[in-house]
């Protein structure tokens, strides 16, 4: 288990998130402990994900409208067609 020491007066939040003076000090210290540290984190993963699924549903639902659309359009035609006849 590593320990990273902090400036006085400052305890650790979580060895999840790190605490924003231990990213200014690892800047400064080394940016490729930095870029390591970001690369494995995993925080925020699920959000991606859920992200990239929303737009592969947006992207079927577009797919499936454009392929449709006559048939769609010809729909609300007939259905506009009949309603004006009835009344």
């Amino acid at each position: 288990m590593q320990v990273e020491i902090l400036q006085p007066g400052f305890k650790e939040r979580s060895a999840r998130r790190p605490h924003r003076v231990e990213l200014e000090s690892e800047i400064k210290g080394g940016t490729m402990n930095l870029l390591r540290r970001l690369w494995t984190d995993e925080t925020g993963q699920d959000t991606a994900e859920y992200a990239l699924l929303l737009l592969l549903i947006a992207l079927a639902l577009i797919v499936a409208i454009t392929g449709f659309r006559s048939a769609i359009a010809n729909a609300f035609s007939r259905a506009t067609g009949q309603l004006n006849t009835t009344t």
